[in-house]
Order: C-alpha cells, then structure tokens, then sequence
C-alpha cells in the first residue's frame, strides 16, 4: 500500500492550530474555549473562542485577527466575558452564548486579565495597573530592589505601575477599585498569582502577592502571602505568612479556609509543589498532599502549545475532595485529593499531558485540555459518575492526517549513582531494520522541568529529516519525585552530565544509531549542558547551543533570575566565592572545545542574556574553532514557543541546515 503522506518541513509550523483554556459550561453539556492560530500575512498569532456541545457541532463565537481570549461562563449560562484587544488594549467583553455583537463593558487605561464572576453572576473582578508616575521626560532611575528586569517584559521593569484588583457590576457598568493605593503589588513574571478568588458568599476576594518587606521581596522571591479584602473594597488582611509561594487560591466550602498551591521551602525553588490549606483565623498553613511525591501543575517542556489554561484546584460539589493537576512520570494527569483522609487518587490519566481543565460540580464533569505525543491538543468532557470521556476537537486533523509522524518509545537506564531515570527514543521517518541512522541528543531547560508525553514539533521535524531522536529526564527533573528533583543542587556539570551520556549509551544499544554521527542541542539549561557536553567530550560531529548559559560568573548578575538562581538551584547555598561559579562555566574549558558549534540567541533573553553567548562565540572565533551565530531581534527566552512567527520558523532551519551540514546522511 502506497503511504500518501509526506515529511513534515519547517513551514509546516504555520498550519498547527493551539487549543487552550477550556470552560464547562454550567449545563455541562458545552465547553468555550480559544483556539489560536499564526497569521502569516502579519506575522502574529490571532486567537478566537469557540464553543462545541457533545452533540453539536463547534461553532465561533469571536472573529478577527484580534486577540480573544479568557472565556468565562456566567453562572446562568446566558453569557461569556472574554478579553479581547480589538479595540486597542485588552478590555472585558459581554457576549451572549446564541452569539451576536460582543458589548465592551470596561474601558480602562491599561490592560486588563483574569475576569472571575461573582457567584449569583451580578459582578466580575478583574486585574488591572495604575500607572504612578506620568513622567514627560527622560529622568534618572534610582533602583533599590534586588529585582530589576524580566524575561516578559524584555527588559528592566517599569516600577512606573501598580496592580490592582477591580470589580465591574454587570447592569450599571460601575467600576470600583478594590485594592487600597498603599497596597503595593509586585508582579513575579513566573507565577499566575494576583487572581481574584470569589468566596462562596460573595463578601470576600481572596489573592496571592508577594509580601510588601522589600527584604523578603529580594530575598526571598518565591514567597508569597495569601490575602484576603471586602468585596467592596478595604484594606487587605494577610492571611497565610508562611515562608515559601502561594498559587491559585480557592474557598473551601464554608469559606473558613483557602486552599492553594505552594510548599514551605524546604529545597527552596526546587521543593515540589503541593495542595495547602489555611484556615482564616490562625493564618497556619497545613500541607495537604505530603504524602503524594509528585509536584503539583505543568512542567513539561514543549513548543505546540500557546494561551493562558485555567488549571486551578477545583473542589467537589460537598466540598470533600480537590481536583489538581500534577506531573508524573513525563505525564500530567489529573488527580484528586480527598480532604478528610489525605488519600490521592489519579482521575483522568494516560500518556498525555493535560494542560487545563474546569469542573462543573452540579453535573460532575470535567473539561479539559490535552496534548499527546502525536496531536498538539484538543478539548474532552470526563464524567465523574460514569467514568466516561468524550472528545470534543480534533482541530489538527487536517494536517495530522497529511503528514508522518513519529511516535516515541520510553527506555529506562539507571544512573551512575544508582537512580532509575527514563528517557524517549523516536525512529526516523522512513526507519528501515537493520540500517544505521543518525542521531540528535535534545536536553530540556530547567533543569526543574520535565520531557514528556506531549507534542514537539521540532523533534518531529528532526526524525522528518532522517534522525533518530532521543531526550531524557536526568537528576533534576520534575514528575519522579523530590529526590530525583533535588539530586540535582551542587551537581551541575557532574553527575547531570554523567546522566545524559549514560543515556545517550542505553539508546545506543537499541541498535540502529550510529554512534559516529552523533549531534546534540538543547536550550536554557540544555544550552548550559550543551556547552559543557562538547567541552568534554568530542563524541558528539555537531552541537547547536540555543539561549544558553556560558559563564554562571556573569550569569548571576546579568540574568532576570541569576541571584537567586544561583543560590536555590544552582549551589543549594549562599554564594561564598565567584570561583566557585567559574569551576563549573563551560568558558572555563572553551579550549577544549572541538566540536562545531551553532549559538542561537534572542536578543532581548533577559532570563539567559545574550552575552553569555557572546563571551562563548568571541571566545571560541578567537581560537580559530568552528563557530557560528544567530541573533534574533526582539525576542526573549520563550522565542521557540511564543515567538515572533517568522522567527520560530528562522531558527527551525538554522538548526536543521546547520546539524545536515556536519552529519553525512547515508
């Protein structure tokens, strides 16, 4: 039989369509949701919502090349907020669920995000910034705090706005500023924190931020309080004031207690996150699922996926159990906790990663959304009473059904140090038993992250081009556990690349890779142990380092993250002495370094800044090594998974051309 489909190219990249934050409606027989889309024509991303029934057919509910985003039921059903830059900046919309004309009910100066309804539908509070200071000219900038830029902003932050928290009434349009002027609210670019939390009864919003000691704020950078205001407005009382973060706050049913997602810091940064509650009156946080050896949410790496997921603790409709998302074993599956015996149960599982979802609790369902390692993602409703599941989209058919892909087979080998670590090989398109295939290493960032059971498609596109493709989960990644996660502090260099090589010697023993063409890449962190494989090793005939990590001396003061990076991830400790940073810096050993080498930076990556591949590609041109480099204009660190299209597809090629020049394809 004649295989009708073709290899997947660079440009294919323009036809993936991202599915993302799903909302049960309060029937539970529909789900809204926002599919996004890259428009080539402008060089951007358009997104819309969309609803589809279990028995109807989808149907947009938003057009235009607009952004379109946040679908929220009202309580009654009759109608979906949504936030939508049409009209400029990002606004709050009304639009009936039958369809028609979107009504624009806020008009604030500055954006707005995270509507949330209040729970008899009258209001909505919302996110949005005041700006302070309305300078008209250029003026010094003193800088006092630790933290002076971001990643997600491309540069130094502009302390020039505060957050605040608003509520909209639905029929008189008034909006009244909930948050006090004194209150200040810094905005940490990592976390979903500052979402407004309704109480059952409507008196009180609970949110997180961090705290208002600038000592705290600096040195401490992950912890945050719980807070909690009159719906009215007033001054915000501190609830939790434990050490460690605090995310996506919820009521329990008596609206005594809040439950959240955080931890006690005790491997600081590293700590897996759990499901915490804190009662109202004595502020004490209790962590629920200590016995579940699992982080809490999404750490898995991958570059299909684009939009903002609702995945915030749900609770049971009697309040006794709550439903989270956590990585497991390269997976995200959806468990629930139950709150009178601690007792964890996995829900929704499957070699998938789940990326959001919403429960309707009078009807037991939930929504969610979901990626495997052969589809980008598509919509489900699972039955809670019936353990039935039903998928709603399969928005990349099209495509999927034009094109070969390669579906990834899970290896295990054990560590140096006697740990049991596991990893995915994929065949080359077109593999034939018994030939010889070149091969490509791929190393995630992080290191706190996780390969899994999702969609990527740049691997893909590697096994289009004829490589065997392998990537792993060595000491440091999420999803098996606090000790594998922590085996990672004071290891840098050591026994994570002790891992990777042992890796890269069990997928060599699968066969058909042919260890003389060999070629690694990775990013962030893979950048670092990219740099650091080839400057130990002339195993590998090709390297290609992206947004990487060169110099940890350099790295500690220049990064949006350095400082503390440094400390909670990196050493496990106070830095006591730059030496220390320098022992474990690939530039330390750039002479070693023999093998060809592509460095692919953006030039606005305030989390890896660009000088760190400027110090490697100007220290490795000196020496007459073979080395090239790539910058890419406005761009930051996420420039492979929400980047500028043309440059997501720019740095495709160059990846792809650059490795195809150096390994002989026979």
């Amino acid at each position: 039989m004649v295989d009708m489909k073709r290899k997947i190219i660079p440009e294919d990249i323009y036809k993936l369509a991202y599915i993302s934050d799903p909302q049960i409606s309060p029937d539970g027989l529909k789900v809204a949701f926002v599919k996004t889309v890259i428009d080539e024509e402008n060089n951007n991303y358009k997104s819309n919502i969309w609803i589809k029934g279990e028995d109807k057919e989808h149907y947009k509910l938003t057009n235009g090349i607009s952004t379109n985003n946040m679908p929220r039921w009202s309580p009654n059903g009759e109608f979906i907020s949504f936030i939508s830059d049409r009209n400029g900046n990002k606004q709050l919309y009304l639009i009936h669920t039958n369809g028609g004309e979107a009504e624009q009910i806020t008009f604030m100066k500055e954006d707005i995000s995270f509507p949330v309804w209040s729970p008899d539908g009258s209001k909505i509070a919302f996110i949005s910034k005041i700006k302070i200071n309305n300078k008209e000219k250029l003026e010094p900038v003193e800088i006092k705090k630790l933290k002076l830029k971001s990643d997600s902003v491309k540069g130094f932050i502009d302390t020039n706005y505060k957050n605040h928290i608003y509520v909209i009434d639905i029929i008189s349009k008034v909006v009244t500023k909930i948050t006090p002027d004194d209150f200040y609210l810094f905005e940490p670019e990592w976390h979903q924190i500052f979402n407004p939390s309704w109480s059952n009864d409507g008196k009180y919003l609970s949110f997180t931020s961090q705290i208002q000691d600038e000592y705290d704020r600096d040195k401490n950078p992950w912890k945050a309080d719980i807070f909690v205001v009159s719906s009215e407005g007033g001054i915000p009382k501190a609830i939790k004031k434990d050490i460690g973060p605090a995310l996506k706050p919820i009521w329990t049913i008596d609206d005594k207690s809040i439950i959240y997602i955080g931890h006690l810091n005790k491997y600081f940064r590293v700590t897996s996150l759990k499901l915490c509650k804190v009662a109202l009156e004595d502020g004490k946080a209790e962590i629920l699922s200590d016995e579940f050896d699992r982080t809490l949410e999404d750490f898995t790496v991958h570059d299909s996926g684009m939009g903002y997921s609702d995945s915030y603790p749900k609770l049971s409709m009697d309040g006794n159990k709550v439903y989270f998302l956590a990585s497991d074993f390269g997976k995200v599956n959806l468990f629930s906790l139950s709150l009178k015996t601690k007792e964890v149960k996995r829900v929704i599982g499957g070699k998938r990663r789940i990326f959001g979802f919403t429960l309707n609790k009078e009807k037991n369902k939930i929504a969610f959304s979901f990626s495997t390692v052969d589809n980008p993602g598509d919509i489900a409703i699972f039955d809670l009473n019936t353990e039935k599941e039903i998928r709603l989209t399969d928005v990349n058919k099209d495509f999927l059904n034009s094109v070969n892909i390669s579906i990834p087979e899970e290896i295990s080998y054990v560590s140096k140090d006697d740990m049991r670590q596991y990893g995915w090989i994929m065949k080359p398109i077109g593999f034939q038993e018994g030939k010889k295939y070149p091969c490509v290493l791929e190393i995630h960032g992080g290191p706190y992250t996780q390969y899994g059971w999702t969609f990527f498609f740049e691997f893909q596109l590697l096994a289009a081009q004829g490589y065997v493709v392998i990537y792993c989960n060595p000491r440091g990644s999420r999803g098996y556990g606090q000790k594998l996660s922590y085996a990672e502090i004071n290891n840098y260099g050591g026994l994570d690349y002790d891992d990777i090589m042992k890796f890269t010697d069990r997928a060599l023993e699968c066969g058909y890779i042919d260890p003389e063409r060999l070629a690694v890449t990775g990013g962030s962190y893979g950048g670092y142990m990219t740099n650091w494989i080839i400057s130990h090793t002339n195993r590998f005939k090709v390297a290609v380092t992206q947004r990487c990590i060169s110099n940890w001396m350099t790295m500690y003061a220049m990064s949006d993250t350095g400082y503390f990076m440094v400390k909670e991830m990196l050493l496990g400790k106070e830095l006591e002495d730059l030496i220390e940073l320098w022992k474990i810096s690939p530039l330390a050993y750039v002479k070693d370094i023999n093998t060809p080498l592509l460095i692919l930076h953006s030039e606005k990556d305030m989390r890896c800044p660009i000088e760190q591949s400027e110090q490697l590609y100007i220290s490795l041109k000196s020496l007459d090594k073979e080395v090239e480099m790539v910058r890419f204009p406005e761009s930051n660190h996420g420039l492979s998974r929400n980047g500028i299209p043309s440059l997501r597809l720019a740095r495709l090629k160059y990846i792809v051309d650059y490795i195809n020049k150096y390994i002989v394809k026979k």
